[in-house]
């Protein structure tokens, strides 16, 4: 389900080419490999005020909030707001010690899902080479047995890597696969079965949203 935030942004961080965001309610919102803009091309910055639309991702046991850019409006701030190098919202004692927590802890996750990822490739370079080697798609090289177990763990090793690496260019394929032809972009719209919701009129803004929108 579609929702939508408006809020000041504490930070802007890009980890190998995917953008995040860190809001005043001390949550991440995830942009993927699309930069957060304003209108006039420039990143969004901290102090900014934005509003987009996101949707949440359960996985692991974890909520991952996916922002959608091209949902993204801006008002352009004076500059990081009080106590946004340390994740407090509000200026609150002991925010520099938090900040580092969540930062290393982001590190951490990023880190550990990589490994899940890389055994996940192993096990299915696993069963690939085996089905490989059954089909004499490939040959074991080597005349003694040692030989032959070298060989195949270097082959699992490559295989392996092979997966992994075509795992994690899926984001790429899809992006580039998004800006081809109008038709072949329609089509896998339509397969996303993303919800048409416009929730921009249902906020409480106190009243005083002007709309000046960047």
């Amino acid at each position: 389900m579609t929702d939508t935030y408006k809020g000041v942004v504490h930070k802007v961080i890009n980890r190998s080419g995917r953008w995040s965001v860190l809001m005043n309610n001390e949550e991440w919102y995830g942009f993927g490999r699309k930069e957060p803009k304003r209108s006039d091309g420039s990143t969004v910055e901290a102090g900014d005020t934005v509003q987009f639309e996101f949707e949440d991702n359960h996985k692991d046991g974890r909520t991952y909030h996916n922002a959608e850019a091209s949902s993204l409006k801006s008002k352009k701030g004076d500059g990081p707001p009080a106590g946004a190098n340390n994740r407090s919202g509000g200026g609150r004692s002991g925010g520099g010690s938090r900040d580092a927590f969540w930062e290393k802890k982001e590190e951490r996750d990023i880190a550990t899902q990589k490994i899940i990822s890389f055994a996940g490739a192993y096990n299915t370079a696993i069963n690939t080479l085996g089905e490989k080697l059954r089909l004499e798609l490939i040959k074991m090289t080597g005349s003694s047995k040692a030989a032959k177990l070298e060989a195949y763990d270097a082959m699992l090793d490559d295989e392996a890597c092979r997966i992994f690496a075509t795992i994690n260019s899926i984001g790429d394929r899809y992006d580039e696969v998004m800006s081809g032809d109008k038709a072949k972009k329609e089509v896998l719209e339509d397969d996303l079965d993303v919800p048409d919701t416009d929730t921009t009129d249902d906020l409480d803004d106190g009243g005083n949203d002007d709309g000046d929108w960047d």
